[in-house]
């Protein structure tokens, strides 16, 4: 079960010696709050330097005769799609839909049919040629995870990977108040590797065995 973020806020003060308390003398919850959904973003992006495919998501979405423009998932992380696919829904084949420029996105907007190519254009997914009927897009991207708004909120991050989003931020907190993070920045470095060794992709099972003869 995921760590909620009173549970992570706790751990976080463990860290830099302070007891969970509902009036906190050196930082306040709502501080706190924010260094931890700061440490969501660097996990992600740590683990994301290791395995690109770690926060892979999938969304689809429906087209509309004669509209361009899609908002693109709510979760996406960055700006850009690691693909997209679209199907025929009258005869179930899939295609790739090709990222162009913006200026060829454009330059195709008069044109209407089949969606064969995207770009993100002011925040929005934009379709060229215009769609000329109900297509079914099937996107994968990169998700980031919700800002902890509530106490029982929990993250998507494992419990196993918590301990780096705390550690994180209590070397924040200390670092604001000029205090020796030094010891924290060590638990950080260690909890870190070992999150990142978990989800390394080059760790794959090697088993000896005769190979599979097709003939």
């Amino acid at each position: 079960m995921s760590k909620t973020l009173a549970q992570i806020r706790a751990i976080t003060r463990r860290f830099i010696d302070e007891t969970e308390d509902t009036s906190p003398t050196a930082w306040t919850n709502a501080e706190l709050n924010a260094y931890i959904n700061d440490g969501q973003m660097f996990l992600l992006s740590e683990m994301m330097r290791t395995n690109p495919d770690y926060s892979l998501s999938r969304a689809t979405s429906a087209t509309v005769a004669a509209q361009a423009a899609y908002a693109p998932p709510a979760d996406l992380y960055g700006s850009k799609l690691r693909g997209m696919w679209v199907y025929n829904t009258s005869a179930g084949h899939r295609y790739e839909v090709q990222y162009k420029s913006n200026d060829t996105i454009m330059a195709l907007q008069s044109q209407s049919g089949f969606p064969a190519y995207y770009s993100l254009i002011n925040d929005g997914i934009v379709l060229a040629p215009v769609p000329d009927g109900a297509y079914t897009l099937e996107m994968w991207y990169t998700a980031k995870p919700a800002d902890l708004a509530s106490d029982s909120q929990a993250t998507w991050f494992k419990d196993e990977e918590v301990e780096s989003i705390a550690a994180w931020a209590a070397v924040k907190a200390l670092n604001r108040i000029n205090r020796d993070s030094s010891g924290v920045a060590k638990i950080l470095d260690t909890v870190l590797a070992q999150v990142k060794a978990n989800i390394s992709q080059d760790d794959n099972l090697a088993i000896d065995c005769e190979p599979l003869d097709m003939s």
